[in-house]
């Protein structure tokens, strides 16, 4: 799911039963305070964010470069493969903004 920093859904594709307007305010929510936590703690910037639980990993990530200041939230099966999911949302993260830069130079 993409959702937008204010916690508003953008685009998605899920096969949950979870809410997609509270999944969106969720992970708006848990960017904006690890941002926090490493800002208090001198740290870089958030890269990627990891929960992962029994049965599921959950990953955010800020498109960065993003005109839209976008935040894509992935949902995966825990027995899938960490490095392939990280692997996967920034493969999915270049292809949106080099989509947004495309359409830019179109318009113009």
């Amino acid at each position: 799911m993409f959702a937008l920093r204010d916690g508003r859904s953008y685009a998605e594709r899920c096969r949950s039963t979870l809410s997609i307007n509270k999944f969106a305010a969720m992970s708006s929510s848990l960017v904006a305070l690890s941002n926090s936590v490493l800002r208090e703690i001198a740290a870089d910037t958030l890269s990627y964010l990891l929960i992962e639980g029994e049965g599921h990993k959950l990953v955010l990530c800020k498109v960065t470069g993003s005109k839209s200041a976008l935040i894509l939230s992935i949902m995966a099966k825990h027995e899938i493969n960490l490095g392939l999911v990280l692997g996967l949302a920034k493969m999915c993260v270049k292809e949106v903004v080099e989509a947004e830069l495309s359409a830019s130079a179109a318009a113009q």
